[in-house]
């Protein structure tokens, strides 16, 4: 039993009785009630050491009586002292760090223990305080939003993040604009109904935002496209150093380059003759340029579906002529990654050729489901990579 008194003066008297009371018991417990000196309270650790250092050593434990045959250094008047002043003092197991004595090894005397250095006293662990369970509930919410802001850092820290959050925005807005409009058309019925709702021009103001918001995230995601024919070039540049193994796949990436490369540029002319920064007059060029580029990334997407086509003939044929069903990692993550890019261009398909048109076929109640889906599976791609 461990009697530690709080450190406060009222306890001075506890510390010593519990000192003196517990004295009869052998020494590796007299070794253990010796660290009530180690208390904050300046009078309790006083009086406890001037009283130990006041008793005489008890007598040998029983259990010393089975260690004749090792050296004791407590009533051992022959046994080795340390010398502070010697320059090489002989190493014991108060300077060098090890468990407490046992019954098989030498039980030093109180006299000694009070003289060891306060650094070798035992304390608990420093990694205790810094577990999650040690924490208190402030702290653990602290760092749970720490991680969290960390993680939406190391996400927005890149440009494919970026572009990926802002696209998921985009048809967030693009999707409930259309809804508050019907809301605030329907606003009597609504109310009617006894469904709470704000003002009709609230509502309308709402859908307002909502689209200059649109606006605004389309117009940055362009002008940070406005670099992609970097990657575009580099793109092309792996695939023909390291081609791959299908011949008629290899043609269809060099074709996807060819046809990105198309829109980029488009994309960039109009985009800067849009804010004034080339000086093409004509607007009807202009609109004829937005119009190409995007029919340039519905070609694209054409072509990636016959490129994810012939992708999963190949391995199809492949596996009939090894005649082995693969199951291994690699194989499940090639599936996953190949029904996640077929999924995401058909719901990129209507959009692509909705703007391919001047007057459009699809609302933006249906823009935003299929942008939506296909951000949202993109979004979440992202933000498991960045973890």
């Amino acid at each position: 039993i461990i009697l530690v008194p709080p450190p406060h003066r009222e306890t001075t008297h506890f510390s010593a009785a519990a000192l003196l009371l517990l004295y009869g018991c052998t020494l590796p417990n007299i070794e253990t009630l010796l660290l009530l000196t180690t208390s904050k309270c300046r009078h309790s650790r006083n009086l406890c050491l001037s009283i130990i250092q006041s008793l005489p050593c008890p007598p040998k434990s029983p259990a010393d009586k089975h260690s004749q045959n090792q050296p004791s250094i407590v009533g051992n008047p022959t046994s080795t002292a340390i010398d502070p002043h010697e320059p090489n003092p002989p190493v014991t197991h108060r300077n060098k760090k090890q468990p407490p004595p046992t019954m098989s090894e030498p039980v030093p005397s109180p006299q000694e223990i009070l003289d060891t250095p306060k650094d070798v006293v035992a304390t608990p662990p420093k990694d205790i305080a810094a577990t999650p369970a040690a924490r208190g509930p402030v702290s653990r919410k602290l760092h749970s939003s720490s991680a969290f802001i960390s993680h939406i850092n190391k996400l927005l820290s890149t440009q494919t993040g970026i572009d990926r959050t802002l696209s998921l925005l985009y048809y967030i807005c693009t999707f409930l604009a259309p809804q508050f409009v019907r809301a605030a058309q329907r606003h009597l019925v609504l109310r009617n109904l006894k469904v709470k709702l704000p003002s009709a021009a609230t509502l309308t103001s709402t859908a307002v935002r909502l689209r200059a918001a649109a606006a605004r995230i389309s117009d940055a995601r362009m002008f940070l496209r406005l670099w992609g024919l970097f990657g575009i070039t580099e793109w092309g540049v792996k695939t023909l150093r390291s081609p791959p193994a299908d011949t008629v796949e290899k043609y269809l990436v060099l074709a996807q380059v060819g046809v990105n490369t198309v829109f980029q540029v488009l994309e960039n002319a109009a985009y800067l003759n849009m804010h004034g920064v080339l000086a093409i007059a004509d607007k009807a060029r202009e609109r004829q340029m937005w119009l190409w580029s995007t029919r340039m990334w519905a070609a694209h997407i054409v072509l990636e579906f016959l490129r994810l086509e012939r992708v999963r003939a190949v391995r199809k044929k492949t596996k009939t002529i090894v005649d082995v069903k693969i199951v291994g990692d690699d194989d499940k993550a090639a599936r996953e990654s190949w029904r996640k890019s077929f999924v995401g261009n058909m719901m990129m398909a209507p959009l692509s050729w909705h703007w391919s048109t001047e007057k459009g076929l699809i609302d933006d109640t249906t823009v935003g489901l299929f942008g939506g889906y296909a951000a949202a599976v993109s979004f979440m791609d992202a933000w498991r990579s960045s973890a």
